[in-house]
């Protein structure tokens, strides 16, 4: 069993939560339900603001994502509030992952623990790490539906 299915519901539960402040301005939620099964998930992920987009990643191996694929629309949990959100998700262009993942591991860089990403002096990430973690990750981009 991965420690992850032990932490996020407790993580969910904090972002749900009137003290979801001590967790948001880093994590955020997405629910949706399952392909095959139609169980509901909620899945918190780090993310980077662009704008009216928000940035995530994941692993290519975690499966959860996969249940995304065919939506074009989610709900997430945003600094305390469900909002819609258009989702799309870029799986094969590297490059643009490795640029997503530099902008969030310079924002959040307890994210480059988690991606296996080394950082230089200045905080950056080292070029070669982010390359080989780039070829693992997957985005997932959500645009917020006003």
């Amino acid at each position: 069993m991965s420690i992850w299915r032990i932490i996020n519901p407790f993580v969910v539960l904090i972002l749900r939560s009137p003290f979801h402040s001590i967790a948001s301005k880093n994590l955020l939620f997405i629910s949706f339900k399952g392909r095959k099964t139609q169980k509901k998930y909620h899945i918190p992920v780090s993310y980077h603001k662009e704008g009216r987009e928000l940035i995530a990643l994941t692993l290519k191996k975690n499966l959860w994502w996969k249940n995304l694929v065919s939506l074009t629309h989610v709900q997430i949990t945003l600094q305390g509030k469900a909002q819609d959100a258009a989702i799309s998700i870029v799986i094969e262009d590297t490059q643009y992952i490795k640029e997503k993942m530099r902008k969030l591991i310079i924002s959040k860089p307890i994210d480059a623990f988690f991606a296996k990403v080394r950082l230089d002096a200045n905080k950056h990430p080292i070029e070669d790490d982010l390359h080989q973690a780039a070829q693992k990750h997957i985005v997932l981009r959500f645009n917020l539906i006003p």
